[in-house]
């Protein structure tokens, strides 16, 4: 299934820095509605349109591990290409491993003005946890 932004998540306060809380029904879910989370806070809420698709793949003896992984993997495209994960759509999920495709738009400063300058996904306070019938996320990003 392809997720698209908007993504719903809940800001966390954490000093000197920004996190997010995310629900999903599955974790391939979970894991999607983060890495676009974390582009919504990166836009500040700006429109970003898909133009181009770039495989990521992520790797981690965990789930936080994982999940730490995949969005260094979407912030790494911003930082190479000043792109934002418009769309994410994973082709392989298993306990070490997300194999997905990442659809990217352009960073413009002044749709995206009101963005947060994510320097780097940080293990801090990152966590995968069940949560009633679904999953539950929280990843801190240093600012």
């Amino acid at each position: 299934m392809r997720y698209r932004q908007p993504s719903d998540y809940i800001e966390l306060s954490h000093t000197a820095d920004v996190g997010i809380e995310v629900a999903g029904q599955d974790l391939g879910e979970l894991y999607a509605r983060v890495a676009l989370g974390m582009a919504q806070l990166m836009s500040g809420g700006g429109p970003v349109e898909p133009q181009q698709e770039q495989r990521l793949v992520a790797e981690g003896e965990s789930r936080s591990a994982l999940l730490v992984d995949l969005c260094r993997q979407v912030l790494d495209q911003f930082f190479v290409g000043r792109r934002l994960l418009a769309e994410i759509e994973l082709d392989q999920l298993s306990e070490t491993r997300i194999e997905a495709r990442g659809w990217f738009g352009p960073f413009d400063p002044d749709a995206h003005a009101e963005g947060v300058d994510i320097k780097a996904v940080t293990y801090g306070g990152a966590a995968v946890e069940p949560a009633g019938e679904g999953w539950r996320a929280r990843l801190i990003f240093d600012i």
